[in-house]
């Protein structure tokens, strides 16, 4: 009576399956207080456009060649952002970091291409192909405590915390 599926189907409670979850995130081995000293790390940024109700998102996250670990440095979200705004918040990141790749979601192709020429940013489209199988791929990381986030993207963290697979789906998707 106290499994997460009882509880919804007879009980009408909302409960999260933990079996359910996208991404196995546990906060003890998925997060850290900052990058470790010594290494020389390359950044990339993820962005995901949006305006309302979906926002916009930027995560910025570390490698390096000497530290087998992913680290998520920062993370943002903000609704109602124009094509400009995006632009300045992606030019933000560069300075901030010295970005090595960034990778947009070309769900917008036209939005996109706008960002390339109009403000010449050097995106690259996200293969959203296979897409379940890289969060499969993500979360045997996360179990491994090879991905982890820092303190600068709680934003994040909630989004892998709650988010869950679609039974009703075609397809295994989010």
């Amino acid at each position: 009576i106290e499994t997460p599926g009882f509880r919804r189907m007879y009980k009408g409670e909302w409960v999260t399956d933990l079996s359910d979850l996208c991404y196995k995130f546990d906060p003890y081995k998925n997060t850290a207080p900052n990058l470790p000293v010594g290494s020389r790390y390359a950044y990339i940024l993820g962005i995901d456009l949006g305006f309302s109700p979906d926002p916009s998102a930027f995560v910025v996250a570390a490698y390096s060649f000497t530290d087998k670990t992913l680290y998520f440095v920062e993370a943002h979200k903000k609704t109602h952002m124009i094509i400009s705004d995006v632009a300045e918040r992606i030019k933000y990141y560069q300075n901030k970091y010295d970005l090595h790749t960034m990778v947009i979601d070309n769900a917008s192709k036209q939005a996109v291409e706008e960002l390339k020429q109009r403000f010449n940013l050097p995106l690259i489209a996200a293969d959203k192909i296979g897409k379940a199988e890289f969060i499969e791929i993500m979360s045997s990381e996360m179990m491994l405590g090879m991905i982890k986030a820092l303190p600068t993207c709680d934003d994040l963290v909630t989004e892998w915390e709650s988010l869950i697979w679609d039974e009703r789906a075609d397809k295994r998707q989010e």
